[in-house]
């Protein structure tokens, strides 16, 4: 993949910046009403909760140094370092249009954005280790066909992601086992679903049967997932050190550039 043909990389010089944090609290539960001189409550009541929300947005001025055209950027799920004089550099991906990365020149801090390939190194550390593709499988995904005839819907879920769906990041790069698992996933929700009808169409049906079911449909399709889980992660973890590479050369190529702006 050429990273330069897929990305829009813009180096903007920082005007202002504002940032405003605040909170918002919301409250559920309750119910019922007061009627008569005793002050009889009637209907259901529930514990009244109340969640507290902390928000910080910024806003930020900057000037396109290449077209000395200006604009704001609006960050509310996270925020930059940065100050007047700054030079960021920004890359969005030209399909997603999602910005990916955000690079303070001035003091050497990359940012992630809000793409797909924004921000892997805490979940590499999650899914390349077993543990951790093991329990994203088995508490995300693996109990669905566990529950008798649920296989159907793992395997029109199944068939939507690794085969029909255009999005997402795996589409254009898919490594050769996520077709192939995920193929086996289809096979062994077919072989499911098929096994589930037989035991049900049995006069007498223990629930020996049904446990036995549950506990076989549960161990391939968590080793198929767990498979397909880092399967994605190196996916994604080779095109995000691409890109971090090819704007760490950008910036050495045009030091002297970024200096004299």
């Amino acid at each position: 993949m050429n990273i330069a043909e897929n990305y829009t990389t813009s180096l903007y010089e920082i005007l202002g910046e504002d940032t405003q944090k605040y909170t918002s609290t919301s409250v559920s539960g309750g119910g019922g009403y007061v009627s008569g001189a005793n002050g009889t409550v009637y209907g259901g009541t529930a514990p009244v909760t109340s969640t507290t929300n902390y928000h910080s947005d910024q806003d930020i001025w900057v000037r396109n140094i290449e077209t000395g055209n200006e604009r704001k950027f609006e960050f509310n799920s996270y925020n930059i370092a940065v100050r007047p004089g700054h030079k960021i550099l920004c890359s969005w991906s030209n399909k997603s249009e999602k910005l990916e990365r955000i690079i303070n020149i001035s003091t050497g801090t990359t940012y992630a954005g809000d793409g797909v390939y924004n921000d892997w190194t805490g979940a590499g550390k999650v899914f390349s280790g077993s543990g951790g593709a093991f329990w994203t499988s088995f508490l995300r995904l693996s109990w669905w066909p566990a529950i008798p005839f649920f296989s159907v819907l793992h395997a029109l879920f199944a068939f939507f992601k690794y085969f029909i769906s255009g999005t997402g990041p795996y589409w254009n790069e898919k490594a050769p086992s996520i077709k192939k698992n995920g193929m086996m996933l289809l096979i062994t929700d077919a072989l499911l679903f098929f096994w589930a009808m037989n035991i049900a169409n049995q006069w007498r049906v223990s629930m020996a049967d049904w446990i036995v079911y549950m506990i076989v449909a549960v161990i391939p399709l968590t080793i198929l997932h767990m498979k397909i889980i880092k399967a994605e992660f190196e996916v994604v973890k080779a095109h995000s050190d691409e890109l971090d590479a090819y704007l760490g050369n950008y910036i050495s190529a045009n030091r002297s550039k970024f200096s004299e702006q």
